[in-house]
């Protein structure tokens, strides 16, 4: 994992130089590499195949998860419910909507956190406890 997260600075790096001198992506490099035909994509591919299987789960747990504790039942159906919501809705392909209800999500959040830190700041206990530091 160390030598991973070492190599990906220098590997990244790489690339980038790859595709601006060549005009070519990654993809299309990886093409080009003698042997067997697509070797290298298909080493790259597979792994991440059994990686994103336990990312999805990951995700649907942590998901279920949190729903159960605003509605009642078992982690495992919510598990269920939410992988099945998110094919339907990626599937669908008209995802627009949870996109513009997302940022309105994010916005709120943000514009509640500096209405709590402006409190936070000009409150009287914040600034007699900073002026004793």
């Amino acid at each position: 994992m160390i030598a991973a997260v070492l190599l990906k600075w220098f590997v990244n790096r790489e690339i980038g130089r790859f595709a601006v001198c060549t005009g070519a992506t990654i993809l299309d490099g990886f093409k080009k590499l003698p042997g067997p035909k697509n070797w290298a994509v298909w080493l790259i591919l597979i792994p991440q195949l059994f990686v994103s299987v336990g990312s999805v789960a990951g995700l649907a747990g942590a998901a279920a998860t949190a729903t159960v504790l605003v509605l009642p039942g078992d982690p495992r159906y919510w598990m269920v419910v939410v992988v099945i919501t998110t094919m339907t809705i990626l599937l669908w392909g008209r995802y627009a909507w949870l996109e513009k209800i997302a940022t309105v999500m994010a916005s709120l959040l943000s514009g509640l956190s500096c209405w709590q830190d402006s409190f936070l700041l000009l409150s009287p206990s914040f600034i007699y406890y900073s002026l004793q530091v």
